[in-house]
């Protein structure tokens, strides 16, 4: 998967730079954005769909919280160490 367009938001706008290093240098941290990119598809895939699939769209925004969490956590220690 190339550079996931999701992580250009607002949440992660302050580590744009480091977040395009650590994708290319850091497979686990790859993975955890790839992951997150995957569930933000999804959810677009759901937007708008019937009531049986709003569950499932309910999950896939669960987990896109979750990992964006996640990437958090993992940049703020990642910049804690540099200071």
């Amino acid at each position: 998967m190339s550079f996931p367009d999701f992580l250009n938001n607002d949440r992660f706008s302050k580590y744009a730079e480091i977040i395009k290093m650590r994708y290319l240098a850091d497979e686990d941290f790859r993975m955890l954005c790839d992951d997150y990119a995957i569930s933000k598809i999804k959810i677009e895939k759901y937007e708008g769909r019937l009531m049986e699939d709003s569950s499932i769209k309910q999950e896939y925004e669960h987990l896109a919280s979750e990992l964006e969490n996640d990437i958090l956590r993992y940049l703020n220690k990642l910049t804690d160490k540099r200071i």
